[in-house]
């Protein structure tokens, strides 16, 4: 019975932040034991609640960790982890056969923390001990993760906003969530919108709860873009016009009137309305930000200033 109230107590533990992005597995050493010990990590990461990923490193990074860890430095290991591996979390499994002993060496690093180990040996290892053995060793790594969590309730006003830590989309707020120790990066989302932000550090055993303010822009409105965009339209509509319609001096009239100067003008103030429509719109759900136009005797720009 206590074993049982055990395996619930760690499934439940280990439903941390990971379980929302892919645990990756990498199983190297013995050819005739790597896939049977690969598919016994798998089994175990599933009834955890992990999804699995198996090309979470290349493989030139997966032969630099074992250059690393024949040296037993795991600061280099983890340094290589940080830069090249696809998820988060990562299992590294070395195994090792002699005679009928097998040796199993089982690291669990994950990004912006201190890897975990374990070291196992398997003797006379059949199939079926060979399986108890990697189970054992991850209940281990279990106990020795969760040890070092802490649970975080992380909510938002207003409610209801997407929450993103670590760059891992964990859930909408209210989030409850067991973190591993150290700093973690919290960023709330309205749509594709970043909304709030926060950075705080976990410690072990801790419960905190945080609130982050959101800062939601409304859309701008269509309206002003459409009509600079139909002003700008119409202007050098009318400026075509007037330049084509504009009569050319022949001599034959004592007084003609030159429509081409106005033209000029009124077309290039209708393409400053139509550039700065167009942005308008292309804009139009940044608040922070405004279409700039400036003309002088020297000349004249269009841009777009962004609030920094």
């Amino acid at each position: 019975m206590r074993a049982v109230v055990v395996a619930l107590t760690l499934a439940l533990a280990m439903r941390v932040a990971s379980a929302d992005s892919p645990t990756g597995v990498v199983v190297i050493g013995d050819d005739d034991l790597r896939q049977g010990v690969s598919e016994h990590v798998h089994a175990w990461l599933a009834q955890h609640g992990h999804s699995v990923r198996d090309d979470a490193l290349s493989v030139d990074g997966i032969h630099t960790i074992a250059n690393c860890l024949q040296i037993d430095d795991l600061v280099c290991a983890s340094g290589v982890i940080e830069k090249r591996g696809k998820t988060v979390d990562i299992v590294f499994v070395q195994v090792r056969k002699k005679a009928s002993a097998v040796g199993l060496d089982v690291y669990w690093f994950a990004k912006g923390h201190e890897p975990l180990a374990e070291r196992r040996a398997c003797e006379d290892c059949s199939s079926d001990a060979l399986a108890s053995t990697v189970d054992t060793t991850m209940n281990a790594l279990a106990q020795s993760q969760t040890a070092n969590n802490g649970r975080l309730t992380i909510g938002s006003e207003p409610q209801g906003l997407t929450v993103v830590i670590d760059k891992v989309v964990v859930g909408v707020t209210p989030v409850v969530r067991d973190l591993a120790t150290g700093k973690h990066e919290i960023v709330l989302m309205h749509g594709s919108q970043r909304v709030g932000e926060r950075s705080l550090v976990i410690h072990a055993g801790e419960e905190a709860e945080v609130k982050i303010p959101a800062r939601i822009t409304e859309p701008r409105s269509r309206l002003p873009g459409a009509l600079a965009l139909g002003l700008g339209v119409t202007a050098i509509g009318v400026a075509a016009a007037m330049y084509a319609l504009s009569p050319t001096d022949d001599g034959s009239h004592f007084m003609y009137r030159d429509y081409r100067p106005p033209a000029i003008g009124i077309g290039i103030g209708g393409g400053v309305a139509f550039v700065a429509g167009a942005l308008l719109l292309m804009h139009e759900r940044h608040a922070d930000s405004m279409p700039v136009v400036s003309i002088d005797s020297h000349g004249g720009y269009v841009g777009w200033a962004h609030a920094l």
